[in-house]
């Protein structure tokens, strides 16, 4: 493309200098790599290193985020005991813009978008986690290594939120920590914890689109896997999906198909608790 028999990039340049009064003193190049850089825009922010996960400053949040009355009540009528709260240790956000104050002050705003807790509202940077949400620690070892947000109460619309950038790792790996011969692998956090209410050892895929890490795999080795998804397509696929993925690595493992009436493993939990109206 040429302008005055120029190429575009000198036609860029003459247009800049002509009409913004602007001269740049480096050699314009004909390589890819320059013309990249000639058209990036210029930027006073420093560039936003890459997200990763942030275990303290998770568990500063959830330490800051105790369990109210009507998270609780949300809870119960779910099925869950207060010893399962306790043992997963949830929490619930109070007013998150406070909350977004204090973790500035103490821990920068950088390190809050590094974990992902941070993003662009309307009037600013805000919490990811929206006020009055139910919080959900992903525990290894007692190590807060993720945090994920359920509204409290039967509403679908933004019904979960995540760090942003950071796609959640499996649910409740520290299950795998003994030598339980049977594991259950559920689609979620709510049906993993009434899983456990019912007295099963399990783990969360989050997502019925997910997919198992490798170091999960390897743990699972030796072991009876029992696959339960939710009672839709997704989640027959990703049942099916997951036993075909651990049969090939010689793991053994089957599906459980869920009864007609019964949505999930927390309907299931429901109703063997005679919360089902």
């Amino acid at each position: 493309m040429t302008m005055e028999g120029l190429s575009f990039l000198q036609a860029c340049r003459w247009l800049s200098e002509r009409y913004l009064g602007e001269r740049d003193t480096r050699t314009l190049s004909r390589n890819r790599a320059s013309a990249s850089h000639l058209a990036a825009p210029r930027s006073t922010k420093a560039a936003t290193p890459t997200t990763a996960p942030d275990p303290e400053l998770y568990s500063w949040i959830l330490d800051r985020s105790p369990l109210c009355s009507d998270g609780v009540a949300y809870l119960t009528a779910r099925g869950f005991s207060a010893a399962t709260l306790q043992a997963f240790r949830i929490g619930q956000i109070g007013d998150r813009a406070p909350l977004r104050r204090a973790a500035v002050d103490h821990f920068g705003e950088q390190r809050l978008r590094r974990c992902g807790l941070l993003r662009d509202g309307r009037w600013g940077a805000e919490l990811v986690f929206p006020t009055r949400y139910l919080l959900f620690p992903f525990l290894v070892a007692g190590v807060v290594t993720y945090l994920q947000a359920r509204r409290p109460d039967a509403q679908s619309d933004y019904r979960w939120f995540c760090p942003a950038g950071l796609l959640p790792p499996a649910y409740n790996v520290d299950a795998l920590d003994g030598d339980q011969a049977n594991i259950l692998i559920c689609e979620g956090v709510t049906d993993t914890l009434s899983a456990f209410e019912m007295g099963h050892t399990a783990i969360g895929v989050i997502g019925a689109s997910a997919r198992l890490e490798q170091q999960i795999i390897a743990r699972l080795r030796g072991r009876n896997v029992v696959l339960v998804g939710d009672r839709d397509a997704a989640g027959r696929a990703f049942a099916r999906d997951t036993v075909r993925l651990l049969s090939q690595r010689g793991i053994t493992a089957i599906s459980r198909s869920l009864p007609a009436d019964i949505d999930d493993l927390n309907d299931l939990l429901r109703q063997q608790k005679g919360l089902v109206q």
